[in-house]
């Protein structure tokens, strides 16, 4: 299968200024080729330039090529050049040259067309050779070398030119304009050339210049950097030019490797054993990796074939007969292959899928409406806030368990004030009672009047007051031995509900405090409860024991016997007397559950406006909730806002309530704006409450269907650059979408993502994706299927995977269905003689070729930093 295959552009240790034997200053001419190469390896080096003074030794730099191949280091050829001075000293070139160059053509055409022929014709020492700054670097660059320059406080550097003077910074910025790469002294160099010297040479040239530090070293047995040098790029001429094109992306001066992951989060690579696929392994760059090709060419089988083996639960969502066959050969063809993790491992790990044209359905609204984007900022918010919404959702919990307990109540007493006045009615009637007993009252006067009996006035007076006096003290026992036994149902009372559901999110250092507290203080509480009745009944029963006492001392007394034998031996008397007496206990008993009532109807009102207050706490607490809901990160700021929901408020309303009752035909649902739906809920209550509506439903029900439940959510707008979601086109909302599902995505997984393109517009592409790509695959690895060139060349992909469907024009090795060539976007070539296609050519051309406007992308990238295409 494919042999040429690799994790393309890659972090590597570089060193492109070098010396050998062959430099007229070095320090150890007993130094081998051999030697020199043992001993550059144990640096791990991965690439050098031999450059050097004056002379380009073919003979030595072919040799060390050859012994450092086996070590796997690559050797550029290169030459370091004495200019003529233009400042306190001589400035310092180094010309590079691609490891496949023509070293016996390049080398005579450099000595022979610069002072260098000075050296053999004027027999001249290589230490007094100047050169021609502008011509040896038109030279240079003629013969496809690249030009390096010492700068920063290196020696023999453009810095020994003064810029005090006009002068001065023209000649600097003109060389500039002509050279390719910096070389500092070292690291703090780094920032201040490119902070200072290089912003403002690029202001005026429009151009931007890599900067390496290199070791310079003449004498391999003492090799050192005082930094190393990081370049990320093929081991090759063309990856090395890659850093004039992205000269800060392309180059680090560091300690350790850039970018850098955690193997246990970086995929590869997958491996193929199947008559669809042969027997091939893909490689994966830990960075971003561009899977591009032709139509039907393989591109979503790669990824989706990832997403099986990686059991990221995805797949295509559009349900038609294609997908459901194209989800069938994905597994299929799976069983037969395996993926690798970094770190060795083949297990499941998590990582983040988006099928074709998913991002688009999130952002493109349902038929209610919303958009899958909700969805998406929810999980964010889950994971920001979670002891807020934990806190929210606790509370809804105990305010929905309240309005029920309310409610329930809120009928209970209505069922008591019902039989309450059952009783009175049962009675009979108050007004006709009283009047009766006025009536009986003046007839036992007459009556009295006219019997000559035991009593005088005075007695009689006296008498009535002992008789009043009884009858009082007869309903007051009566009031305190019902007292006393509700005072045993209320002591039972739970006072105190579970508080598990509202303190099982707090952590477990707070948790048993909470817990333990809450139930001393249910314990004491409890036990004062149940003191504070048990005095009650005590003060009870001493009443009761006064009154039995005073009655005891009255039903004795010499004046109430005489009155009751007065009464007794007067029949007719004695008749009115318990006809008086059974109304005026009739009148009593009508007080008495008239004092109830006064108390139960109070309760009832109170209840009826607590009822309301808890379904008022639902707005209240989501409102609190939604204050706290805001995210701002880098130009994205997430708010939220709560919305009523009369849509399903009126359709419960519809459940509840007759609507052909006029009463509730008078509430113009459709036409009302949100604020007079929202008081409809008020009133609407009110008329429940007040039984004017007709219920399809039982009126204990129907409440609790209809006000022990929020009609209040939280929705999110995203404001991105000033501009609200709801009004960004589509393609931005794509792009808002995947900056939210990558952006607070905190596990730093890999994310495969098929053609994220598709939901983009062109400019969103150019201007967003392209930028935010750049800097996402920094911080984790990005796979991902595209047929645009800018997201390949323009976000710069260290890896371009193409892949190639086996027909007749288009073959592939072993006639074998799908086939997917690896490199870098620097790997470049043609070879006719080649039959299988994806063979033929490099990762530049095939690019070129697939996707439409591939080399205007190439050309917009070279460009970008001053210089001409390559």
């Amino acid at each position: 299968m494919i042999s040429k295959n690799t994790r393309g552009s890659e972090w590597r240790k570089w060193d492109l200024h070098i010396h050998t034997p062959s430099s007229y200053d070095y320090k150890n001419r007993n130094i081998t080729d051999e030697d020199f190469v043992k001993e550059i390896s144990k640096y791990e080096v991965s690439a050098i330039a031999i450059t050097d003074h004056h002379v380009i030794d073919i003979k030595r730099i072919k040799n060390i090529s050859k012994l450092a191949e086996k070590q796997n280091i690559v050797v550029f050829p290169g030459i370091e050049i004495l200019s003529e001075s233009r400042g306190k000293e001589p400035i310092h070139i180094v010309g590079i040259f691609s490891e496949e160059c023509n070293i016996d053509y390049i080398w005579p055409q450099i000595e022979n067309r610069t002072r260098i022929r000075e050296i053999k014709g004027k027999g001249r020492k290589p230490n007094e050779i100047y050169c021609d700054l502008d011509d040896t670097i038109n030279l240079i660059h003629e013969l496809g070398g690249i030009v390096t320059i010492h700068a920063g406080n290196k020696s023999n550097s453009i810095d020994n030119i003064s810029h005090a003077l006009p002068h001065g910074e023209a000649q600097k910025r003109d060389i500039a304009e002509k050279v390719d790469v910096f070389e500092v002294a070292t690291e703090k160099d780094v920032e201040d050339y490119k902070s200072i010297i290089n912003k403002r040479i690029s202001r005026e040239i429009r151009k931007k210049l890599p900067i390496i530090i290199c070791s310079d070293n003449h004498d391999i047995k003492k090799y050192s950097v005082k930094q190393n040098c990081w370049i990320k790029a093929d081991l090759t001429f063309n990856g090395l030019k890659q850093i004039l094109f992205e000269p800060y992306s392309r180059v680090r001066i560091q300690a350790g490797k850039p970018e850098p992951k955690n193997d246990y989060q970086i995929i590869d690579s997958i491996c193929f054993d199947n008559n669809e696929m042969g027997r091939q392994e893909i490689l994966f760059n830990p960075n971003l990796n561009t899977i591009i090709g032709g139509r039907s060419s393989g591109k979503s089988i790669l990824v989706g074939c990832l997403s099986v083996l990686l059991n990221s639960g995805k797949a295509p969502k559009v349900p038609t007969k294609y997908f459901e066959r194209y989800n069938e050969y994905i597994k299929r063809i799976s069983k037969d292959a395996s993926v690798k993790w970094r770190d060795g491992s083949s297990e499941d790990r998590k990582i983040i899928y988006y099928a074709q044209s998913e991002i688009s359905e999130i952002v493109h609204p349902n038929e209610d409406g919303t958009t899958g984007i909700n969805d998406i900022i929810k999980n964010i918010i889950r994971k920001d806030f979670e002891s807020f919404i934990e806190a929210y959702k606790s509370n809804s919990t105990l305010n929905t368990t309240e309005i029920n307990r309310k409610i329930n109540t809120f009928c209970e007493l209505k069922r008591r004030i019902h039989e309450k006045e059952k009783d009175i009615s049962d009675i009979g009637n108050k007004i006709g009672i009283i009047a009766g007993i006025k009536k009986l009252e003046k007839e036992i006067e007459d009556i009295k009047k006219s019997i000559k009996g035991y009593l005088t006035a005075e007695e009689d007076i006296e008498f009535k007051k002992l008789k009043e006096n009884l009858e009082r003290d007869e309903i007051l026992q009566q009031t305190l031995a019902s007292d006393k036994n509700q005072l045993e149902i209320i002591k039972k009372i739970k006072i105190f509900n579970n508080i598990d559901p509202m303190i099982s999110s707090v952590s477990d250092n707070y948790y048993k405090s909470l817990f333990d507290f809450y139930e001393k203080l249910k314990t004491d509480t409890e036990k004062s409860w149940i003191e504070f009745i048990d005095r009650l009944k005590n003060e009870i029963e001493k009443k009761e024991k006064d009154i039995s006492e005073t009655r005891s001392k009255i039903i004795v007394s010499e004046l109430y016997k005489k009155g009751c034998r007065f009464n007794e031996n007067n029949e007719l008397l004695s008749l009115k007397e318990e006809t008086l007496r059974s109304e005026i206990n009739k009148k009593n008993e009508i007080e008495k559950i008239e004092m109830e009532l006064s108390k139960l109807r109070e309760l009832l009102i109170n209840c009826k406006t607590k009822i309301w207050t808890c379904f008022e706490e639902y707005k209240k607490n989501i409102e609190e909730l939604a204050e706290k809901l805001v995210i701002e990160k880098d130009k994205i700021k997430i708010n939220a806002k709560v919305i009523f929901r009369y849509k399903v408020f009126y359709e419960q309303i519809s459940q509840t309530i007759d609507m052909r009752s006029k009463e509730i035909q008078q509430y113009d649902f459709d036409r009302a704006d949100i604020i007079d739906k929202e008081k409809y809920m008020s009133e609407i209550y009110e008329k429940i409450i007040n039984y004017k509506f007709t219920l399809k439903k039982d009126f204990q029900q129907a409440l609790i269907d209809l006000y022990a439940k929020s009609y209040y959510k939280i929705t999110f707008d995203i404001i991105y650059d000033g501009e609200s979601f709801e009004m960004m086109s589509e393609g931005k909302k794509a792009f808002i979408a995947l900056r939210l599902l990558l952006d607070f995505d905190n596990s730093e997984c890999p994310i495969i993502i098929d053609q994220p393109e598709d939901d983009l517009d062109n400019r969103a592409i150019y201007e967003k994706l392209v930028k935010y790509l750049r800097e996402q695959k920094t911080k984790r690895q990005i796979i991902l299927v595209t047929h645009n060139p800018n997201v390949v060349v323009g976000a710069d992909a260290e890896l371009v995977i193409v892949a190639n469907q086996h027909g007749i024009d288009s073959p592939n090795q072993e006639n074998i269905k799908f086939e997917y060539y690896c490199n870098s976007i620097e790997n470049s070539f043609n070879d006719k003689s080649m039959s299988v296609t994806l063979l033929k050519q490099g990762i530049r051309e095939h690019i070129c070729e697939i996707l439409e406007g591939g080399v205007t992308a190439f050309q917009i990238r070279e460009k970008k930093y001053g210089y001409k295409p390559l």
